[in-house]
């Protein structure tokens, strides 16, 4: 009796346990996803979704970078939200300070950086502000497959203003 106990407890374990890994597959979690939105979405079709709240800006129109002759900078969320289509039209980089937005590693923009070294295999990396004339941290964690990877900026108050996510193809057209 004892031995089918422990049998049917064993198999209840490594039940639950199975359950457990297949919530945490990273499929059924977003991790390509931030805002609602999906790397590799194409901008037609974006679009359409947010008609009166988005703003497109040419790189060109701002950028002398090689490589972002045809790509395009997409504002939206009042500005809080902002999006790189690359020259093909698809969704390079979705970046983000609004507080409402909880990423697929349960990170928010407002919250406390000391939550990002929780992470497993996450960078951290001091940067100088040259335009703002002071300093802030950036923390860099690449998914498992590397085909994307996210940023988040944190202020000297260690305190998260921002969450980036980026697809291994992007070209920042930012100049420095």
């Amino acid at each position: 009796m004892k031995k089918a106990s422990l049998f049917l407890s064993l198999i209840l374990l490594v039940s639950c346990a199975k359950n457990e890994v297949h919530a945490l597959d990273k499929d059924s979690l977003d991790f390509h996803k931030l805002n609602g939105i999906s790397l590799g979405s194409n901008l037609e079709d974006f679009v359409k979704k947010y008609k009166g709240d988005i703003l497109v800006q040419n790189y060109k129109d701002i950028s002398n970078v090689v490589g972002c002759e045809n790509s395009k900078n997409i504002i939206i969320d009042n500005n809080e939200t902002n999006l790189d289509v690359n020259n093909k039209g698809f969704i390079t980089a979705i970046n983000t300070t609004n507080p409402r937005v909880i990423d697929a590693n349960g990170i928010s923009v407002g919250q406390d950086s000391k939550k990002l070294l929780e992470l497993k295999s996450i960078n951290k990396l001091k940067k100088i502000d040259n335009q703002e004339g002071g300093s802030y941290y950036e923390y860099k964690l690449v998914s498992q497959d590397s085909k994307f990877y996210y940023i988040y900026t944190a202020n000297q108050d260690d305190k998260i203003d921002s969450i980036g996510l980026f697809s291994k193809d992007h070209i920042n057209c930012y100049e420095d």
